[in-house]
């Protein structure tokens, strides 16, 4: 059941968060947890990918914003013939930003593909990363 999370985490270009200082409120913080809002516009349970066999959704997640880092929960499920179950996929990395522009570095594991990700912050409480989708945590 736990097959292709790897491949899962790449296909959603192994959903990131993200941090940094900037904003423009000086008095409202980037720093935080956002959850999961949705994906492509679509609201959660997000479909990644679904044959004969095997369906695989993304269906709720976190990320938390610290000083220059960022971890992000996502809860994967998998439904086949025997059930369903869900993984966390569980990915860090750091960042920078200028103002409300941030460029995630996220670190390579058995969850996540690694690379560089564009970000934006609204000043407030919505972030939204391009993964190709657009993938928006709010607060």
């Amino acid at each position: 059941m736990r097959r292709s999370l790897c491949s899962l985490a790449l296909a959603l270009a192994a959903l990131t968060a993200c941090g940094g200082d900037g904003g423009s409120d000086p008095k409202v913080s980037l720093a935080g947890t956002y959850n999961l809002s949705t994906v492509d516009g679509q609201t959660l349970p997000y479909l990644l990918g679904q044959d004969a066999t095997l369906k695989v959704e993304a269906v709720r997640g976190t990320f938390t914003i610290g000083s220059g880092t960022y971890t992000e929960n996502v809860t994967i499920r998998f439904t086949d013939a025997s059930g369903t179950e869900d993984v966390a996929a569980i990915c860090a990395g750091t960042y920078t930003n200028t103002g409300n522009a941030l460029t995630l570095t996220e670190t390579a594991s058995d969850d996540c593909s690694g690379g560089n990700w564009g970000a934006t912050w609204d000043g407030r409480n919505t972030i939204t990363v391009n993964y190709g989708l657009q993938v928006v945590y709010k607060r």
